[in-house]
């Protein structure tokens, strides 16, 4: 199902281009993927208003490492509005485990179906309840979209959510292609933790209306 689109804020990082991307009234985005990361199918009725169905991801991990369900913690939704996305989504997580040495060898990755030739927008979800992660760069983390890095980021500076605009070119005649998000730590110097988090994860199909839709 689409809905409307509330808010998208300034132009997106274009991934793989020392650009952005502005995302106005005439543009509108399909959904392809809306994934619970890490937990079960919310059903539209238990959505935050929206009437959204979240998909779970255990068919787009490669490789698996969930977290507890935490249903104590309050949601703090900073300046965003409980639409963005219900509680039960930032409640679970995927994360990468304890073992610094073997998570510095690996990343946590989705591997998502989709056609070529298109701009896709890729939101990640983020919230990190483990009670050690208190302050900066306590678990700080590279993001990458189709094998480019998107960014580094520092789960307590993060807000709620991050958006990205990846091009999937059409290569070799392929009309369909894996659409690849990673997860990595960061350098050691950079992170107290070697680990990557994240709670909840939408793909969606840019095309050119006069309506913005989501």
């Amino acid at each position: 199902m689409i809905h409307m689109l509330l808010s998208m804020g300034p132009g997106l990082p274009l991934i793989g281009f020392q650009s952005r991307l502005d995302i106005g009234n005439n543009t509108a985005l399909e959904m392809v993927y809306r994934l619970n990361v890490g937990g079960s199918f919310i059903s539209p009725m238990k959505d935050s208003g929206m009437f959204r169905s979240w998909y779970d991801d255990d068919k787009y991990v490669v490789r698996y490492g969930a977290l507890p369900v935490n249903t104590s913690i309050h949601i703090n939704y900073k300046n965003f509005q409980p639409y963005t996305a219900p509680e039960d989504v930032y409640r679970t997580a995927r994360s990468m485990g304890n073992n610094k040495t073997e998570n510095e060898g690996f990343n946590l990755t989705w591997m998502l179906p989709v056609d070529s030739g298109f701009k896709y927008m890729v939101r990640l979800h983020f919230c990190d309840f483990q009670q050690e992660i208190k302050k900066t760069a306590d678990r700080s983390f590279q993001v990458f979209i189709t094998n480019q890095t998107a960014e580094k980021v520092d789960i307590i500076l993060l807000r709620i959510f991050r958006d990205y605009v990846v091009s999937v070119e059409r290569e070799g005649g392929q009309d369909r292609q894996d659409l690849f998000i990673a997860l990595h730590p960061a350098a050691e110097s950079e992170t107290r933790y070697s680990d990557a988090i994240i709670c909840g994860l939408l793909v969606t199909n840019r095309a050119t209306f006069n309506f913005v839709l989501f």
